[in-house]
């Protein structure tokens, strides 16, 4: 059951960028949205935040797999352990 949810945890922030990217381009399309679109100023600052979630994931997910690009220890293996039961 720890397993399970630790992967689920795992995977639902991967699913975000998916959600926020075209999100951000519909709500930000004049065409579209008319008088209700994003300004440019809301829609940098929304592309930003963008780009913070879709790097936090990438580096959760090299970190899960044991790539750390920081110093420090890995998480990757404490993330192993935890999904294989050794804890």
């Amino acid at each position: 059951l720890v397993r399970l949810l630790v992967l689920s945890q795992l995977l639902l922030p991967v699913h975000l960028p998916f959600a926020h990217w075209p999100l951000i381009r519909f709500t930000s399309d004049r065409r579209l949205m008319g008088v209700f679109a994003s300004g440019s100023i809301l829609a940098g600052i929304a592309w930003i935040i963008f780009a913070a979630v879709t790097a936090a994931n990438i580096w959760l997910i090299a970190g899960f797999f044991g790539y750390g690009w920081c110093d420090g220890p890995s998480v990757g293996p404490l993330l192993r352990a935890i999904i294989q039961g050794r804890t």
